[in-house]
């Protein structure tokens, strides 16, 4: 495993939100994190990110303890977040949005760049020379994740990527994940479409109350009528 977290506790001053969160990512796997809004999805990925560090338990990033490290040397040893808000910079270029968060890769064949982002993510590139703030939201977020991508990360953290967009531009979205999926890349998707989780994902892990109450594989998961009838409303 890459990324392993183990009995975490984390909070927002007083509001305790995590209870004892422990989960694993695999190489090369999607694994996704589903629940209602509120039960800790956004703050797992926080807390691994370094942003909401956890007052209690571990995680490691290819064996290394994260917990407690700046969110800025967690990202540079090789961990990308894409926010839900997608926080793209909406006075600069689709260009410059991606020319700013260009980070060197010791890989050249695998590395990152323009060209392959634009192969990925086709819409962007007659739109290279358009402001962030004058895309669709649907736009918005292949630029969050193309960004993300040129920063060469090994893990890669989608925090509600299908939030807000229409079911065609979702259908459109799965099917890029699916091609980073095949290109290796490794994903940590948080989610409240469920539909969209267990067409991408590998195994799951659904939340409630600030704790796991299920984790598997996603066959495994569609084969337990009893637990697809329970969460697949979430």
């Amino acid at each position: 495993m890459i990324l392993e977290v183990n009995n975490i506790y984390s909070s927002y001053g007083l509001s305790k939100i995590l209870f004892g969160i422990s989960m694993q990512v695999d190489e090369g796997e999607i694994v996704s994190l589903l629940g209602r809004n509120g039960v800790g999805k956004t703050t797992t990925l926080r807390s691994i990110m370094g942003l909401t560090p956890p007052h209690t338990g571990s995680i490691k990033w290819k064996g290394e303890e994260i917990a407690g490290k700046a969110s800025h040397q967690i990202a540079q040893m090789g961990i990308g977040f894409v926010w839900e808000d997608r926080r793209i910079f909406s006075d600069l270029t689709v260009w410059e949005n991606l020319d700013v968060a260009i980070k060197s890769s010791g890989n050249r064949e695998t590395a990152w760049t323009m060209e392959r982002v634009f192969e990925l993510f086709p819409a962007l590139e007659p739109l290279r020379n358009r402001r962030g703030g004058f895309l669709s939201g649907g736009e918005q977020q292949m630029l969050a994740i193309a960004r993300a991508l040129m920063g060469n990360p090994q893990l890669l953290l989608l925090d509600e990527p299908s939030e807000g967009l229409a079911p065609v531009v979702i259908t459109h979205l799965a099917q890029q994940i699916s091609k980073l999926k095949e290109e290796g890349m490794t994903i940590l998707l948080c989610e409240q479409n469920t539909r969209f989780s267990l067409d991408l994902s590998d195994r799951l892990y659904i939340l409630e109350k600030g704790e796991v109450r299920y984790e598997g594989s996603v066959a495994a998961f569609l084969k337990n009528e009893e637990s697809y009838k329970a969460y697949l409303t979430l």
